[in-house]
């Protein structure tokens, strides 16, 4: 056996063939660092150095698979040859390394097309009967991939025989690999290091310029660096501009020089479940919905607040909160109430901070505007903020409209009340999460919500009366829904953000303006078209689609074929009788659930959704995106 001189010409071997390929995906990646905005000498020299010890991390897993290979080489000397051996190894780092160069190549064209890396909901799109066709691909483009793939696998195999020979950088081989691997090593430290800063000093083109490369290794030291005295910052400078930005709105919005200046009361209550609104546990908001618009199908646009609310202002699906948060960029609403000279008026019973909803949506609104309570119970919070709320409207400036939103606590885990709020009497009173059973207590749970749903209704009450008793109801728009659903273990969760079932993501919506009839709707409808129907309604003369994915819910012929939800790294799609969960990012490339509407698991082969569906998703998850 031949074991030592097998191992020292395998090393060679894979020294010279990995050294080129290095070379070859570090010339493949330079689609991924021109697309990299570099305002200044620390974001080029951070780029730079990523987009060299990048190409080497992308090849580790083959060249991990190749040296194990290598080693099990060894304990098959006794059963197999040594050219068998060498022929399977070879072959191996071949088919490896060819993969690796197809996934960054097809990763490279979807995120000059879209804006993304490739990810599940690509992954599935592909996987789908029709999905290829549905990209624009023609019927030839299968087999042109394959002959691609083929001729690249014949060119890394004709590679390796060269390289085997020795003929191939045989002095690299010589020299050896110490020296460029302590400088790879010392490079990619640097860049971590460099990450982890920037992280700590919130310095948005280092940040937003990682994101550029796919499977970014992040490393931050937020805590560390709390803990040796460092300030951790949350805002960056203004003149940053933004990497993978938003190309939000398409075009300037263009307002009617004869605007309704209908005054907006937007109202929002955390974790308000579609049945919620009901005439025994919302009386109050149950007879205002009679007299407006009420739709029975209102999702959310996620399963949880920052989705949620994101999504009704921007009118965009929640995937795109990301670049919104690098480029601190607001919804396009803000703009049109500044633009009409508005007063503005918002309210918590949170904060504004955490999401960071001063940094996305709210980020144009004066601090002095924007008024948050986060002592005491929460019950006692939406009380303070509706005085308040109150206040404002009838010491407003008759002559300007005035838009207030209100963002309500009460129905949020732990669900608060007073006594005087009980409606069932029925509940878990010693609220502690370190002793309940969700098992046993979960309805004396879901009772403390529907009393902290009651509480709710009383305080909106005051609201509507309010409006009423000012004479504001001739001229003014007012929107009650909530920012997500809440599980009550119905589908095996509790709470809200695991999943995207009905309890979860489903939510009430009314919407009262001036002038229009009573009506129930019972249409598909999504927090998404908000901002189209409201800004319809304040003279936008812009077609929507340039600064929403919805529509004018109230208009004739309204029709909602799918609904686009999302979470920190997934993505829903509602649409023909079926849900359709996948990842968006490239951890879980692999993985899907699809449902029923109601939830219902349906094996996958079966019953799909068609790809003309998901390729619709997919141009609305990068229509916004800056190409």
């Amino acid at each position: 056996m031949k074991t030592t001189s097998d191992s020292k010409t395998g090393n060679c071997f894979m020294l010279r063939f990995f050294a080129v390929n290095y070379l070859l995906v570090w010339l493949l990646c330079f689609g991924f660092y021109r697309r990299m905005e570099t305002p200044d000498a620390n974001t080029m020299a951070f780029s730079t150095v990523v987009w060299i010890t990048y190409p080497a991390i992308y090849l580790l897993p083959a060249f991990v698979i190749a040296k194990l290979l290598a080693l099990s080489g060894r304990l098959l000397a006794p059963f197999a040859s040594e050219r068998a051996r060498n022929l399977g190894f070879r072959a191996v780092c071949v088919l490896v390394v060819s993969a690796t160069h197809l996934f960054l190549f097809a990763d490279t064209r979807v995120y000059e097309n879209w804006g993304f890396h490739l990810n599940g909901f690509v992954w599935n799109l592909l996987m789908t009967p029709g999905g290829l066709e549905s990209l624009g691909a023609s019927g030839a483009t299968a087999v042109t991939l394959a002959g691609a793939t083929l001729i690249l696998i014949g060119l890394q195999a004709g590679l390796a025989s060269w390289l085997e020979s020795g003929r191939g950088f045989g002095a690299l081989a010589n020299f050896g690999m110490r020296v460029p691997l302590v400088l790879l090593v010392a490079l990619s430290l640097s860049e971590r290091v460099a990450y982890g800063v920037a992280h700590v000093n919130a310095y948005q083109p280092i940040l937003a310029a990682a994101e550029v490369y796919p499977f970014y290794s992040r490393l931050t030291f937020n805590h560390l660096a709390a803990r040796m005295g460092f300030e951790l910052k949350r805002i960056p400078d203004e003149t940053v501009p933004s990497v993978d930005s938003l190309e939000y709105p398409k075009a300037p919005v263009e307002v009617d020089p004869k605007p309704s200046n209908y005054n907006i009361v937007w109202l929002v209550s955390e974790s308000l479940r579609a049945d919620a609104l009901d005439p025994a546990i919302m009386p109050e908001a149950w007879q205002f919905a009679n007299s407006s618009a009420r739709f029975t199908q209102h999702y959310s646009g996620g399963n949880g607040t920052r989705m949620g609310i994101f999504s009704m202002f921007y009118g965009i699906c929640g995937a795109y909160w990301f670049p919104a948060l690098n480029a601190r960029r607001g919804p396009v609403i803000f703009e049109v109430l500044e633009s009409l000279d508005y007063q503005l008026s918002l309210h918590t019973s949170a904060k504004f901070t955490y999401p960071e909803f001063d940094k996305t949506t709210f980020v144009s609104v004066d601090a002095e505007d924007m008024h948050q309570w986060n002592d005491g119970e929460t019950w006692e919070r939406d009380r303070t903020h509706v005085d308040h709320l109150l206040s404002f409207i009838e010491a407003r400036d008759p002559e300007r409209p005035f838009f207030t939103f209100s963002f309500f606590e009460s129905p949020h885990a732990r669900y608060s009340f007073p006594t005087e709020s009980v409606i069932r009497e029925s509940y878990l009173e010693d609220f502690n999460y370190a002793t309940m059973s969700l098992e046993q207590d979960i309805e004396l749970i879901r009772n403390r919500y529907v009393n902290s749903c009651h509480h709710l209704d009383q305080q909106l009450g005051r609201v509507f009366e309010c409006l009423e008793r000012e004479g504001l109801l001739d001229s003014t728009i007012v929107v009650f829904t909530g920012d997500h659903g809440e599980e009550f273990m119905e589908k095996g969760r509790w709470g809200h953000g695991s999943t995207f079932s009905e309890e979860q993501v489903r939510v009430p919506l009314v919407l009262y303006v001036p002038g229009e009839l009573p009506r129930v709707v019972d249409e598909l409808t999504s927090h998404l078209d908000l901002p189209a129907t409201i800004l319809d309604q304040l003279g936008v003369l812009n077609s929507a689609s340039d600064y929403s994915q919805g529509s004018n819910m109230l208009a004739d012929g309204f029709h909602r074929g799918h609904a686009l939800l999302a979470d920190w790294s997934r993505v829903c799609v509602l649409a023909e009788g079926l849900k359709l969960v996948l990842p968006m990012k490239g951890k879980g490339l692999f993985q899907s659930a699809l449902t029923t509407t109601s939830d219902v698991p349906i094996e996958r082969g079966g019953t799909d959704m068609s790809a003309a569906t998901l390729k619709l998703v997919l141009d609305e998850l990068g229509e916004f995106r800056s190409k």
